[in-house]
């Protein structure tokens, strides 16, 4: 099974278990985002990332550019507050 596939099952599964008034709130949130223009934005998995200084969990600074020096690099973007 391919990582959509599995996601868009476990999205499946969990919805049902919300109310409707849950589930109609978070299909207009999907439907904006698709709508939205958003995802012509997003780069391509390979696409070129520039380089980039950023603290790590303990407050050091950490380049992109040491870091791919000991293999590839994974960048994950945390949305903030929930």
């Amino acid at each position: 099974m391919t990582l959509k596939r599995e996601l868009d099952e476990q999205v499946r599964n969990s919805s049902a278990k919300f109310p409707d008034s849950a589930r109609k709130i978070l299909e207009k949130f999907r439907n904006d985002l698709k709508y939205s223009g958003i995802e012509d934005i997003i780069p391509d998995e390979g696409a070129f990332f520039p380089a980039f200084d950023l603290q790590d969990q303990e407050g050091k600074q950490v380049s992109s550019e040491d870091l791919l020096e000991e293999g590839d690099l994974v960048a994950v973007f945390f949305r903030g507050k929930w």
